[in-house]
């Protein structure tokens, strides 16, 4: 069984899949194939053999799958389901699925967006590579100047409403006066290293960037 290789196992999303919601393997569920032939496309189960095995038809789908047997482990659940007896034909299954407008809601997806980027990502040439990279960094160099700007412009306005207000001069909170017991030392003591910054303002911390 050369599609269990483990270099056919691209675009691997079941567990995405069915984290949100239990859903149960049924007839008329839609599913994603994983591995194989026909894999990441989507098909639609049309009978249960067993609990390891389905039926599944996917040619209502672009690039689906031939009607034939599926092992569950080789496909992922969605959350769409169409309400169809078993071994439906495979005119009838496809009016149900254009009329259930299933192609458009499995777009719309968060899987299937992914899957498209990363499918663009592999088949992107050098040149739109190079493109991704220069609009990355010019938008990265954008939000840095930006940030740069409101962050000056928040610590003048800080430093105009609270600086002021400050009853200790700046000379005198840069350079306290030593205690009247230990002139000699240039060590301050436990009150005065309070006093000093207790009177000391922060502007980062007023503007709110700490």
């Amino acid at each position: 069984r050369n599609f269990r290789h483990p270099r056919n196992r691209h675009f691997c999303w079941g567990s995405a899949m069915v984290n949100c919601k239990r859903h149960y393997v049924e007839i008329g569920r839609v599913i994603f194939v994983r591995m194989g032939k026909y894999r990441n496309t989507l098909a639609v189960i049309t009978d249960v053999i067993d609990h390891n095995w389905v039926v599944a038809d996917g040619r209502a789908f672009e690039g689906g799958m031939v009607r034939g047997c599926v092992n569950i482990k080789d496909l992922a659940l969605t959350h769409l389901k169409l309400k169809m007896g078993h071994g439906l034909c495979h005119r009838r299954l496809k009016e149900l699925v254009a009329k259930g407008d299933i192609v458009a809601k499995w777009n719309k997806t968060l899987q299937a967006k992914k899957l498209a980027d990363v499918k663009a990502k592999r088949n992107a040439v050098d040149l739109e590579r190079w493109r991704v990279q220069y609009n990355r960094r010019q938008r990265s160099w954008l939000i840095k100047a930006k940030y740069g700007k409101l962050k000056q412009k928040a610590l003048q306005t800080a430093k105009r409403l609270h600086g002021p207000k400050n009853p200790i001069k700046f000379a005198e909170r840069k350079n306290p006066a030593l205690s009247t017991t230990r002139k000699n030392s240039k060590k301050l003591t436990g009150a005065e290293k309070k006093i000093k910054k207790a009177v000391k303002l922060n502007y980062k911390n007023i503007a709110g960037y700490n």
